[in-house]
């Protein structure tokens, strides 16, 4: 993708200045790659059983660290911003 970039670091604490985005065209800056569905539905304004639903239909990308049957299903919230940063503008 030109134009468009992002540090991979899911525990990097290290500021980010402005500096590390010369020439970059867009950014999206995430504090976590997955979050549960129900903090996922805290942070969009969505119902949960909407998040639920979602997730079911295959509408939101997810991780799922464990085959395990009733294992806790994460969505993907890095999957979600390259997406949207490969969109047209």
């Amino acid at each position: 993708m030109r134009g468009v970039g992002f540090k991979e670091s899911a525990m990097s604490t290290e500021p980010v200045s402005a500096e590390q985005f010369y020439g970059v065209e867009r950014a999206i800056l995430v504090d976590t790659p997955y979050v549960t569905a129900r903090e996922f539905a805290r942070r969009t304004g969505l119902s949960y059983a909407a998040v639920k639903a979602k997730v079911d239909r295959g509408e939101l990308p997810t991780y799922r660290p464990t085959d395990k049957k009733g294992a806790t299903v994460f969505v993907n919230l890095a999957k979600i911003c390259a997406e949207a940063l490969e969109q047209e503008h």
